[in-house]
């Protein structure tokens, strides 16, 4: 009896860390480039896959002669650009920059299963910034959204979703995490080396 309960609080301890979280979602198929100050809002919506997320569009810098403005992305609930904006952050690229560029929305907390729409647009009026999107749905839980129709419902921007690695209330922190897994360890080595 005793090593029956040695062995299930040792599984207890290695399941307590395990991670909820469901991985990147990842659209990386590009056949065409949009300038964000033209077509904006630019937009994917999505379904998400995790409570805390990072979104990245796929960045190219199209006019190196233009000034570096900032961007700004929106977070929006539901599928399109007339949703609830649940969050908005702005920021900047450096110069020549080609490729993902995660934005933090971890201070938002996502319902899974729901769908949301990130949007992207230029405050100012720089033409220096494209992203890249593919003509035919390769991304099946969502839309890609811009102004000028070039895109349509069966099209999808380059993109991920990653899930934000932080500390929520009720999950156990690094590095008592690794503490609790080896000691899920130990007791089940324990346990095995009484029963022989």
């Amino acid at each position: 009896m005793k090593n029956i309960i040695i062995a299930l609080t040792s599984a207890i301890c290695l399941l307590c860390t395990a991670t909820a979280q469901a991985g990147i979602i990842l659209q990386d198929k590009e056949n065409i480039s949009l300038q964000v100050n033209a077509f904006e809002p630019l937009g994917q919506s999505f379904i998400a896959e995790d409570q805390k997320i990072k979104f990245a569009f796929y960045y190219k810098d199209f006019n190196p002669d233009t000034p570096l403005e900032t961007l700004r992305m929106r977070l929006l609930s539901g599928d399109g650009p007339s949703g609830i904006v649940l969050g908005s952050v702005e920021f900047s690229l450096i110069a020549a920059f080609e490729g993902f560029f995660d934005v933090d929305f971890s201070g938002i907390t996502l319902t899974v299963g729901s769908t949301y729409t990130a949007l992207l647009d230029v405050p100012g009026n720089s033409p220096r910034w494209g992203v890249s999107a593919h003509k035919g749905d390769v991304y099946l839980n969502g839309s890609s959204y811009e102004l000028l129709g070039n895109l349509t419902a069966q099209d999808d921007m380059r993109f991920r979703v990653t899930p934000a690695l932080e500390t929520v209330p009720g999950e156990v922190p690094e590095p008592a995490s690794i503490a609790i897994f080896a000691l899920g360890l130990a007791g089940l080595h324990i346990g095995r080396r009484k029963t022989k």
